[in-house]
């Protein structure tokens, strides 16, 4: 399962090549979608709750991006 969702994430982040960072946020996304889906239909989240957290993880994403020091420095997002 681990694998398929991996293939998702990454397909989702438009990577062919993601970085060891990069994979290190995969990864982290992988738990929480899976905490947050059990969490879920256990019925100890709501659908809003859970659609925040991932909303939340997914942020990791952006923070592994190699080229986001470079948008910093010239004043980017």
């Amino acid at each position: 399962m681990s694998r398929q969702t991996t293939v998702i994430i990454l397909d989702a982040m438009g990577l062919d090549d993601p970085t060891p960072e990069q994979l290190s946020a995969v990864r982290v996304i992988e738990h929480t979608w899976h905490s947050a889906l059990i969490t879920w239909l256990s019925g100890r989240a709501s659908i809003a709750q859970v659609k925040i957290d991932i909303e939340t993880v997914c942020r990791l994403i952006d923070l592994t991006d190699p080229d986001r020091g470079e948008r910093d420095t010239r004043g980017g997002a």
